[in-house]
């Protein structure tokens, strides 16, 4: 089935109201927030943070061969992080779950933009995926994937479409027969507009040719690799290793800044928006500096001590359109920043470093 949806988000919420009584869940401690927080009503073991791709395998299988083998189990994994870029191996994640008769969902909000997918090569049981990371509006989504444990479960919400027949008793209550198809957890009506700019945009990206996507998007990782190993100061974010497969995103740490100041900088004086924080991925952010949570600070004061980790991260996010010159821009200010400083002042309001309007600039 494939029912839409309004995010990657909605659809795991959507994928952990319909699981069965007793399902266990495995879920690693580096997933996006979307993937990690859902499955409240289950029995979730967190998977401590792999450091290779073979680690992450290995990683699994130990837990699931510690389960109990006679209920329903469901692993969820990222396709690409949203932190670092890296590419999960989605596939021998899947043999694993299914060698012990457990199922998985893939989270491919990160990967869908940059790599094809493809679920039957994949075998992965259900996918989520969100518009906006494909380019077409917020607000839609999708979970495509077996039709068994939707159909099963109580709509995920209550309304019209969900239903196919409501009728008053004689007590004075009502008796619902709802759908058995997409439309059971569809309910209100559709974002038409939604969906049908995904199909679109899954048509353009189809057309274009993910091999020469994927190859223009790989010289520009590279490009913005190369020119950050430039600057001493700079640190890139990586849990499998620098040379790990990456779609076009990446984390990273400055000497001597606060995270949310160098965002700021970069944008108020280069018009280049990045972002900064924790990405809601909070543990695996934390996991990659090696940092507790606390209070980032003042803005213009470093988050960290010489000697010590960094609070926070800026992300870079790119794509296979972005052009060349995007990129020298990019770095050429990260660049200027780290050797210069900013020309502007800065204060924090509402917990952000945002451009200090009232003083005199540089």
């Amino acid at each position: 089935q494939v029912v839409f949806t309004r995010s990657t988000t909605d659809s795991l919420n959507l994928l952990a109201a319909s699981l069965p009584a007793g399902c266990q869940v495995f879920v690693f401690e580096t997933e996006h927030h979307a993937s990690l927080l859902p499955w409240r009503d289950a029995r979730v073991t967190y998977l401590d943070a792999p450091r290779t791709p073979d680690q992450a395998v290995a990683t699994l299988e130990k837990a699931l061969a510690a389960r109990d083998p006679h209920g329903p189990a469901l692993v969820c994994v990222t396709g690409a992080s949203n932190v670092t870029g890296e590419l999960w191996p989605v596939r021998e994640l899947a043999a694993a779950a299914h060698a012990h008769g457990a199922r998985i969902v893939l989270d491919a909000a990160q990967l869908a933009p940059h790599h094809p997918v493809d679920i039957a090569e994949l075998d992965v049981d259900w996918v989520a995926f969100s518009g906006h990371k494909l380019y077409a509006p917020f607000g839609s989504g999708v979970l495509a994937g077996r039709a068994d444990w939707l159909v099963d479960a109580e709509p995920y919400l209550a309304g019209g479409g969900a239903s196919r027949k409501v009728a008053r008793r004689a007590d004075g209550g009502v008796d619902v027969e709802w759908h058995t198809t997409a439309a059971r957890h569809e309910a209100g009506s559709p974002n038409v507009i939604g969906v049908y700019s995904i199909a679109a945009a899954c048509k353009a990206l189809t057309e274009a040719g993910f091999d020469r996507l994927v190859d223009r998007e790989q010289q520009l990782v590279t490009r913005v690799r190369e020119g950050l190993a430039g600057v001493p100061e700079v640190k890139v974010l990586s849990l499998f290793g620098d040379d790990a497969p990456r779609v076009g995103v990446l984390s990273f740490v400055v000497e001597g800044w606060n995270s949310s100041h160098f965002a700021a900088a970069l944008s108020a004086e280069y018009g280049i928006g990045v972002r900064d924080g924790l990405f809601c991925a909070h543990p695996l952010v934390r996991t990659l500096l090696g940092s507790e949570p606390q209070d980032p600070g003042e803005c213009g004061a470093p988050d960290a001590a010489p000697g010590e980790r960094s609070l926070n991260a800026i992300r870079v996010s790119f794509g296979a359109g972005t052009p060349d010159e995007h990129i020298e821009r990019f770095l050429g200010a990260v660049r200027e920043l780290v050797g210069e400083g900013a020309r502007w002042t800065y204060r924090t309001e509402e917990g952000r470093c945002v451009p200090d309007r009232g003083a005199a600039q540089v």
